[in-house]
């Protein structure tokens, strides 16, 4: 049942919702940041000055820090628009994106707030721009040519009705891929473009570069060589032959033509895959003169400065890369790194730093939690667990590993131990405590970081998931509804001191507070998912004396104060643990952005890892609404003063309802002009929660408005940028 939760995963589906003013789906719980983003692969990259813009599928444009390379940090993203960036192209301070949804004008002058400027119902494959034109090819629909000269209202001037693929814009020009071969279409005036020239291939092509007279055209086997001088008169002038089976993209630079080569398809039997240097200082005599191999399949290429940026194309499902390469010798090409975004699996917060497990290990300072600022990385920590203590971070991959983090930005390995198959750990004191994909369990002496020492082996458990470690006790959950419980007042000799059965029950997580165990799982075959609650006050008889219905399966749970916090797979949810026999939900977001894998509290704030993104919620304490009690049952309609107030990019507005009513939130300006409406429909009674962001709201004074039949009720915020 070790992948019971990872098949499921499949019938899921993540809804992504993008408004300027939005309302999340939530009680008491709303998001206030988040920190790292995952990218569902590099699709297109166009580098310029110290910025590398990345159409990344799903999860739209980010943008790259590349000053320093021994550090890329991802500084800002436009992920909603379009939803499958498949392009993107930069001119002066603006960056152009289109995907199969639309096209997205986006204002880059400030690169780490980049401001969406509009999105167009203009779907596409490929962009490129000159001057005050985008053009865009769209397969069947054909070559598009839209008016930019005003960012903010893209306009559709003309298209030219031919099936293209690919395209290639210069000097007057676009040269595009069709099924007949080349076609030259001029485009000076860009309303009225006509075809004046073309030339005829056998075969598909797959990608095209236009430099000075030539255009080059990556094909199967080869890459060809043009005369385009002539648009009349088109000829070929020479050929060079690849490693690949295909040329799927090129890039001209100086002498010199960067090729990026692969399989047709998954079942080839070529081998190489990766890039190829051509030097072209005889035109008619071009011929290999360095390569550089990535192992999967190549996607893009685009050279600035002394540097090749690769895109992969994985089509066996493992991670796409950005691959950065240095080519300043075309005759010996060095790869320099290689970045990613994988999907989140873990957090866990120390101070001001925020540790985030996503394939690598990210450090990220989040002193500013509306800024938070990327330090360094571990690189291929897979799904590795972490604890951090003291400056040290311990890590449960295979085996045993501690860095050295007093300096987040420098992570230092200064320890390793051998637990073979490690996939859980905690940490008390001068031990930790780790369990193994082999059903082992150890215990380390970590006093001496430099050299732990393994102390205790247990060979004899099962199916293990999860570990937790409080006061003298080591708590074990597995898979098939068994809590182990391990007295480690001695660490060298535990002792299993108890057990607690739940029949049919799989747990996924387990914390543990005072007197109670917090398990959370779902019973097999049904899937119905519930967090139950042991007493564990007793260790040798433990009794389950509560428990609480999920609305969706549930990853982790984490105690804080008097509240349980559980990841489910589209949110969050909160339950009161007061009284632990009467368990009772005060709060939810659920944000449909991905499948919740962990959830840390620390000093009031939730960080969720919902794989796309590390989400930062605050959770409104109910007892804390208004004028310091909360009832169940309202008596009136009520607005809360916002909070915070003044804001600077979001705040967030908490009112209450008596009863199920009609409701219209809406936000307006001092001039009684409506800016949008929050929230309009039928609402059940209690405490709700809107955040409101403010991306494109000038600062300034607004009114919040709660509209119900025979009410009306309002709020001053100042938003302040």
């Amino acid at each position: 049942m070790r992948y019971t939760v990872l098949l499921l995963a499949i019938i899921c589906i993540a809804l992504a919702v993008n408004v300027d003013l939005f309302a999340q789906d939530s009680l008491n719980v709303q998001q206030v940041g988040r920190i790292y983003n995952y990218w569902q692969g590099p699709a297109d990259v166009f580098v310029q000055g110290d910025y590398a813009y990345i159409a990344t599928g799903s999860s739209g444009l980010q943008i790259l820090d590349v000053s320093d390379l021994d550090l890329i940090r991802v500084i800002s993203q436009c992920e909603d628009n379009p939803k499958d960036a498949r392009s993107v192209f930069i001119q002066d301070d603006y960056a152009y994106v289109i995907g199969g949804s639309g096209f997205l004008v986006i204002d880059i002058s400030d690169p780490e707030h980049p401001d969406e400027l509009s999105c167009s119902d203009i779907p596409g494959d490929e962009i490129m721009v000159e001057g005050n034109y985008a053009y865009v090819t769209a397969g069947r629909d054909g070559l598009k040519i839209i008016d930019i000269s005003d960012p903010e209202s893209p306009e559709i001037v003309s298209v030219c009705d031919i099936r293209c693929g690919y395209s290639f814009i210069s000097n007057g020009y676009a040269y595009v891929i069709s099924i007949e071969g080349i076609i030259v279409i001029d485009i000076s005036d860009p309303e009225s473009p006509e075809e004046v020239g073309s030339f005829e291939l056998e075969y598909t092509s797959w990608c095209i570069f236009v430099s000075g007279n030539y255009a080059f055209i990556g094909r199967i086997d080869y890459l060809y060589i043009i005369n385009i001088a002539d648009p009349d008169n088109i000829t070929e002038v020479s050929r060079c032959q690849v490693l690949g089976e295909v040329v799927f993209d090129v890039f001209v630079n100086g002498n010199y033509a960067y090729v990026m080569e692969g399989k047709f398809d998954g079942y080839s039997e070529i081998e190489f895959c990766g890039l190829q240097i051509i030097d072209l200082s005889d035109i008619e005599n071009p011929h290999v003169v360095g390569s550089f191999r990535t192992g999967v399949q190549p996607n893009g290429v685009f050279i600035a400065g002394d540097y090749a940026y690769l895109t992969d194309d994985n089509w066996d499902g493992l991670r796409d890369y950005l691959r950065i390469v240095d080519v300043s010798n075309p005759a010996r090409p060095l790869g320099i790194c290689l970045y990613d975004r994988d999907k989140t699996y873990s957090v866990f917060i120390s101070g001001d730093i925020a540790y985030v497990v996503a394939g690598d290990l990210l450090t990220i300072d989040i002193s500013d939690s509306e800024r938070p600022n990327e330090l360094g990385l571990i690189r291929n920590v897979g799904r590795a667990k972490i604890h951090v203590e003291d400056n040290m971070l311990y890590m449960a991959r295979s085996d045993l590993k501690i860095f050295d983090v007093s300096n987040p930005s420098r992570p230092n390995q200064v320890g390793q131990c051998e637990a073979p198959g490690a996939i859980d750990i905690a940490v008390s004191e001068n031990y930790a405590y780790i369990i193994g994909f082999d059903d082992d369990f150890y215990i380390i002496d970590i006093s001496d970081p430099i050299n732990p020492e393994v102390v205790n082996t247990n060979h004899d458990l099962e199916y293990l998931i999860s570990v937790y470690v409080s006061g003298n006790y080591c708590f074990i959950a597995n898979e098939i509804g068994i809590l182990y419980i391990f007295n480690i007042s001695d660490p060298s000799e535990p002792s299993l001191v108890g057990s607690h059965i739940i029949e049919d029950y799989e747990i996924t997580d387990i914390s543990v507070g005072a007197d109670y165990a917090y398990l959370v799982g779902y019973y097999w075959p049904s899937f119905s998912t519930l967090l139950k609650i042991i007493d564990i006050s007793e260790p040798d008889n433990t009794e389950e004396v509560g428990n609480f219905e999920l609305d969706d399966l549930a990853s982790a749970v984490f105690i804080y104060e008097s509240y349980a916090y559980i990841a489910e797979w589209q949110g969050i949810r909160i339950v009161d643990i007061c009284d632990p026999e009467n368990p009772i939900e005060v709060g939810y977001n659920i944000s449909r952005s991905g499948i919740a894998n962990d959830v840390f509290v620390f000093h009031n704030l939730i960080y969720l890892a919902d794989e796309k993104y590390v989400g930062i919620y605050h959770f409104t304490h109910p007892e804390f609404i208004g004028n310091g009690s909360f009832n169940q049952t309202l008596n009136e309609f009520l607005i809360f003063p916002a909070y915070p107030n003044p804001f600077n990019s979001a705040t967030t507005i908490t009112y209450g309802l008596p009863y199920q009513s009609q409701v219209s939130l809406q936000i307006y300006n001092p001039l009684g002009q409506r800016i949008n409406t929050l929230y309009e429909g039928y609402q059940y009674p209690g405490i709700h929660t809107t955040t409101l962001t403010a991306n494109k709201l000038p600062s300034g004074l607004y009114f919040i408005r709660l509209e119900t039949p025979g009410q009306s009720l309002s709020n001053k915020i100042m938003l302040v940028k």
